[in-house]
């Protein structure tokens, strides 16, 4: 569980694309190498088999993420702490010319 400044998911896309927004050599290292740039800001390695997509949208281009289905899990699938992770499955747009959209996957 990401236990620092950070208390969910959502609280640390918000941060990520803030800060991209703000920083371009930020915004192409968050698209080019996410889990690093995400271990980086939390001060934490992610756990090896949890894969990190950045997507970023376009006036043009949109992306739908759906959640991980909470019926279709076993305890094999994720843990609890990996589940508290992605409960709630959250999803917010952001308004602008351009929107960045984290996709954080867990098996």
């Amino acid at each position: 569980m990401i236990e620092n400044e950070f208390d969910n998911l959502k609280d640390l896309e918000a941060q990520l694309i803030e800060r991209a927004w703000q920083d371009e050599a930020f915004r192409q290292a968050l698209l080019s190498n996410p889990k690093a740039v995400i271990e980086a800001e939390l001060g934490n390695k992610l756990p090896e088999d949890l894969q990190v997509t950045v997507l970023e949208e376009t006036p043009n281009l949109i992306y739908i993420v759906l959640p991980i289905n909470p019926d279709k899990l076993t305890d094999q699938d994720l843990s609890a702490e990996e589940l508290d992770l992605v409960a709630g499955g959250s999803m917010f747009t952001v308004m602008g010319p351009n929107r960045l959209s984290l996709c954080i996957i867990c098996r």
